[in-house]
This record gives C-alpha cells, structure tokens and sequence, in this order.
C-alpha cells in the first residue's frame, strides 16, 4: 500500500538542523558550569551567620493587637452626617 498526505514543508530541515545546533550549544554551556561548579576550591568558606540566641528563651507569642476604641474616633463624634445630621450650609461672609 502507497498513501501521500500531499503536503510539503521544504523548511522543516532547517528548523531541525537549528534545533539540533541549539541543543548543542546549551548541553556546552550545561558542561561547561558543571566543571566550573566541581573545580571549585574546597577551601571556599561560607558567609552565613548563625542567628543570636535569645537571652531569656523563645519569644513570647503573637498576640493580636487590640481594637480600636471608637468612641474616641474621628467617626464616632457628633456633627457632620456621620451622626444622621444633615451637612451645615457654608456661612457667606
């Protein structure tokens, strides 16, 4: 049996050749930073610090901080239509 789909890509060489270049290049780059990374000197000495440790033990827990009092806010005084009044007409001077 002999069947043909009829359809020609004459660029699809190419983009396998460019393909193929490309995944060369990158497996040398991969090569090239792994043997940078393992011909490093052993005698390389880390910047890390250990954290203090606290003088009177753990830190006390989170506790959430406490809530407003509103009868001391800005929304909670009388005047203005916050307390139902209707807006006072500017004064004309």
């Amino acid at each position: 049996m002999n069947a043909r789909i009829g359809a020609e890509v004459p660029a699809l060489s190419g983009i396998a050749w460019g393909l193929l270049g490309a995944g060369v290049v990158f497996t040398l780059i991969a090569v090239l930073l792994l043997v940078a990374g393992i011909r490093r000197p052993a005698s390389y000495t880390s910047s890390y610090v250990a954290p203090a440790a606290y003088p009177g033990g753990p830190p006390p827990p989170w506790t959430p901080p406490l809530p407003p009092d509103r009868t001391t806010a800005a929304d909670a005084q009388p005047g203005g239509t916050t307390a139902g009044q209707a807006p006072k007409e500017p004064r004309a001077g």
